[in-house]
């Protein structure tokens, strides 16, 4: 999936290497220029590429080097190349917006780059407090616990009722969940009861379960 990122949210920094010996080219048609060994050593994703490409593959007009399509925008492979890539200038994270933090969770994990995973879910723990929907679904997405309790932390009925999403794991509006969250009931769950429970939730507000289900599946104190 390419991303979603709005494009006035992350500034194009990356320094082309000067030793470059392949171009990655974005679903957009903007080339990149690096070296291949960095690549490689940054992510597996790469390395499997390389190793599907033909040797008498696409080449660059002006250059003659090698091209890799990568099914990412300029904006999400500027991104990435700037944490797996020397010599390249990263997001701050101390003033980094949601919308870039998930952004850097999402190609994390599609990359395998466990740095950015790393970095993102410091700054989304951060972020909780004024994104706590977002971060809690993220959080049950990722099987993050720690970072499930800290969105957890700062529930109420009122950002329930104004953040009510509906379609992923999450979704809210029902009275029962909304004040188990609040009371903080739900603090000792592991990861996997968390999961289970949103899931639940969302078959019952949907009608495909009963609260029934909901009840006799989980005790709230």
């Amino acid at each position: 999936m390419s991303s979603l990122v709005s494009p006035h949210l992350i500034i194009i920094t990356f320094n082309p290497d000067p030793q470059a010996d392949v171009i990655v080219l974005s679903s957009d048609l903007t080339s990149f220029s690096v070296r291949r060994s960095s690549l490689r050593n940054g992510s597996d994703v790469f390395d499997g590429l390389f190793a599907a490409s033909h040797p008498n593959g696409e080449k660059d007009s002006k250059t003659g080097l090698p091209i890799i399509r990568v099914d990412e925008t300029e904006e999400a492979l500027d991104l990435l190349l700037r944490f797996i890539t020397p010599n390249q200038k990263r997001p701050n994270l101390l003033t980094m917006p949601f919308d870039v933090a998930s952004e850097i969770l999402r190609l994390g994990d599609k990359f395998g780059v466990e740095l950015m995973k790393e970095i993102a879910f410091v700054r989304l723990y951060a972020l909780a407090p004024t994104h706590v929907v977002q971060v809690l679904e993220l959080a049950l997405l990722h099987r993050e616990l720690s970072l499930a309790q800290k969105a957890l932390s700062h529930m109420d009925q009122t950002r329930f009722t104004q953040e009510r999403k509906a379609g992923g794991i999450v979704v809210f509006g029902h009275s029962h969940l909304i004040s188990s969250l609040s009371n903080g009931s739900l603090g000792s769950l592991g990861i996997d009861s968390l999961i289970g429970l949103f899931k639940l939730e969302e078959k019952v507000l949907t009608g495909e379960s009963t609260r029934g289900a909901l009840s006799s599946s989980y005790t709230f104190n």
